[in-house]
């Protein structure tokens, strides 16, 4: 790891962080045309963060098969599908860890994970840290 922050929690962060711009700005030219439906999977990905968000679901609801989801995911923003799905949820967490007084476990529900045990798991190999280290650090 250089400097404060880990590789892997640099690469949560600005996963999450390409997520949110890619909402806001007009991407560009992307082979195929593809960038209307990336758009579109991003969208139902961010609106539906707290539910679940398994590929195959994915692809039904947003009628993208889930073999080109995963592709496009890999080849535009550099990280997997259930990787990107985990770096906003545990963005959404730690969001929530610092702002309120909900409970570790009530917050890894909120935030879309299935268990507690995944949510702890995720968070301590994004963050470098557990989900209570982090709200005391961040809350005093």
């Amino acid at each position: 790891a250089k400097g404060p922050l880990s590789e892997d929690i640099r690469t949560a962060l600005w996963t999450a962080i390409l997520g949110l711009l890619l909402q806001n700005i007009p991407l560009k030219k992307t082979v195929g045309g593809q960038r209307d439906l990336l758009r579109h999977v991003l969208e139902y990905c961010t609106e539906n963060l707290n539910g679940d968000l398994q590929l195959d679901k994915v692809s039904k609801s947003t009628g993208v098969g889930k073999y080109h989801i995963s592709h496009m995911f890999q080849k535009t923003l550099g990280v997997g599908f259930h990787e990107y799905i985990n770096t906003l949820r545990v963005n959404e967490a730690a969001k929530l860890l610092r702002e309120t007084e909900q409970s570790i476990t009530e917050i890894a529900y909120q935030a879309g994970f299935s268990c507690s045990r995944t949510f702890n798991r995720t968070f301590q190999k994004q963050m470098d840290c557990s989900p209570r280290e982090y709200r005391k650090k961040y809350t005093q």
